[in-house]
Order: structure tokens, then C-alpha cells, then sequence
């Protein structure tokens, strides 16, 4: 077994790409395994940073009815993966509802993130990648219980367990303080 630990957000690219390349040699000198070529993990883009150039993304934004503040919060955050966001508001204008005023995050968010980059808690959408945690005067507490009910649809909670959530993340926010 291999583990990597540590790193910080300007290594962790090289160091999966040295981790992928020893994976490798294990494998080889294991079992003779023929090896690849060199890995490309640290050079290629990241979901969201296909492209330079926002301002289709922008302009989608604006044409649903998205605020400018949320249109570049969107854009900042999933770069060319807002076009997801933009289709989620599409299909239900309620999530383009603001989780925690004046705060450019929106509901749509929510349930992007746990679709499609797998997060399991509140505390996962509210401090890993929305970050109400370190941009809301509350730390996103006032968001957690509707964060939750978003989450729970998704992943198939109950009402307990959504209540279990919410509380569990605002322990977590007075923990902390």
C-alpha cells in the first residue's frame, strides 16, 4: 500500500503526479508490469479550467436571471462547470435562490456539488466548496438546515437525518468558535 500525505494546494498536482509514477514502478517491479508513459496529473486541467475565456458562461448566467455578484462567484468557483450550475437553475428557477444573503452562493450549487463532486455532509458544501464558513459573518450556520434539505433530496435522507445534518454542522460552527 502506498499513501501520500500532506502538500498544499501549489504541490498537490506534482505530488500526485509522483505518486501515479511510483504506483508504476511498484507495479513493475511486482509483476513486470510494462510502464506508461509519464503521467500528465500535474498539467492537466482541472474540471471547470478547459477554457480561458468565461464570457459564454457569463453571459448564460445573466440571460437566467443570475446577479452579476453570482454570475462571477459561479465563474471563480467551477470555471467552465458553471455551465452546469446554469443548467440546474434552468431547469428549476428555485435554486437560484441565495443560500445565506448577501452572498453570491445559490442554491443550485448545492446540488451540484453533491452530484457531481460527491459531498456526503453540510459541513462539506459549506466550509470545502461553497465556503459560507469563511465568507459569512455566521459561518454559514443560518444556510445549514436548507443545505441539508437540498442534500437530503439528493442522497435520500429523511427528515431526522436532515435535522441530524444541519445540527451537526452548526455544532461544528460553534465548536470552532
Amino acid at each position: 500500500m502506498l499513501s501520500i500525505i500532506g502538500g498544499k494546494l501549489t504541490t498537490y498536482r506534482r505530488m500526485a503526479a509522483e505518486m501515479v509514477d511510483r504506483v508504476e514502478e511498484e507495479l513493475h517491479r511486482m509483476d513486470g508490469r510494462a510502464r506508461g508513459e509519464k503521467a500528465e496529473t500535474d498539467i492537466e486541467p482541472l474540471p471547470g479550467g478547459e477554457a480561458r475565456a468565461f464570457e459564454t458562461f457569463r453571459q448564460t448566467g445573466l440571460d437566467l436571471g443570475l446577479s452579476d455578484k453570482t454570475v462571477e462567484h459561479l465563474l471563480s468557483h467551477y470555471g467552465t462547470e458553471a455551465a452546469a450550475i446554469n443548467n440546474l437553475v434552468r431547469e428549476n428557477r428555485s435554486l437560484m435562490t441565495p443560500l445565506a444573503p448577501p452572498h453570491p452562493a445559490i442554491e443550485a450549487e448545492v446540488v451540484h456539488v453533491t452530484r457531481r463532486e460527491m459531498a456526503q455532509r453540510v459541513e462539506d458544501v459549506l466550509v470545502r466548496r461553497v465556503h459560507l464558513y469563511y465568507e459569512t459573518r455566521d459561518h454559514g450556520a443560518s444556510a445549514a438546515h436548507r443545505v441539508a434539505e437540498l442534500m437530503g433530496k439528493e442522497l435520500g435522507w429523511d427528515e431526522a437525518r436532515v435535522g441530524a445534518e444541519a445540527g451537526r454542522y452548526r455544532e461544528t460552527v460553534d465548536r470552532r468558535r
